[in-house]
């Protein structure tokens, strides 16, 4: 009797199954799944509130977990009664049911959590294209850690992908005699959420240095503070410069 108290007043959606046969569901089970009445989904098997397509999925879980091996909370399609979907966060455990061993399902609808994260996920993709298509490098670091490097910093730094740089301390790729004034600059950023333009040099990672326009910002990475550093590579203009002021000298002698 607790228990179909306890299922009555539950916001979620609780169904109990033997062997495979829904026995009981609760109202909020009932709205979820779009029934007219309990007498709608009871007796029905329990299989046929999952997505054809993710019912091999949960079958192989369902016996992995009999055995103490499956996990205990899954995010797959639910089907309603009128053929539609909806993603459902699934919990279940076994009980005592009128006497005989029993499984409870609880089930959440969090389609619009799984949307939201899609949307996420297609932005940060989206994202990234652009980011990777930028001719300036594009560097970030969280914890003194370089954990993004776009293609153009890549080739800047002389990496032959990205797990050439993702990893490694963000001092690496920085002359030891300007580390100190790139720290002094990271703790301008962090107070004041951006750092001017400057000139500087950087290091690649045979060695060599090269001329850089940099900048950086506050920026959050997988919810952590991170650096984000916007490098150009300014080496063809310095030569320029080089070269210029070679003729001019030439000419006043």
């Amino acid at each position: 009797a607790r228990q179909r108290d306890f299922a009555e007043i539950s916001p979620d959606a609780m169904l109990v199954h033997l062997d495979g046969e829904i026995v009981f569901v609760n109202d909020a089970a009932v709205a979820l799944f779009g029934a007219e009445g309990r007498d709608a989904l009871l007796g029905r098997n329990v299989i046929e509130t999952v997505h054809p397509d993710d019912r091999g999925l949960v079958t192989v879980n369902w016996d992995a977990w009999r055995k103490g091996q499956g996990e205990d909370v899954m995010e797959i399609r639910r089907r309603r009664l009128d053929g539609t979907y909806f993603f459902g966060e699934g919990r279940h455990r076994s009980i005592q049911w009128e006497g005989q061993s029993a499984y409870l399902v609880v089930i959440r609808d969090v389609s619009e959590r799984i949307s939201v994260r899609k949307a996420l996920e297609d932005s940060e993709a989206r994202h990234r294209q652009i980011v990777d298509l930028s001719p300036d490098g594009i560097v970030i670091h969280v914890d003194d850690r370089i954990v993004f490097a776009n293609h153009a910093a890549q080739q800047m730094f002389g990496a032959s992908d990205e797990t050439d740089l993702i990893g490694l301390g963000s001092l690496a790729v920085i002359p030891d005699d300007l580390q100190d004034s790139v720290l002094a600059r990271r703790e301008q950023v962090a107070a004041e959420g951006s750092a001017p333009i400057i000139e500087a040099r950087r290091k690649r990672l045979d060695g060599t240095e090269f001329p850089v326009e940099v900048t950086g910002s506050r920026y959050i990475w997988d919810g952590q503070p991170a650096t984000l550093s916007i490098l150009r590579d300014i080496s063809d203009r310095e030569r320029a410069q080089q070269a210029r002021f070679a003729l001019e000298e030439r000419y006043r002698k």
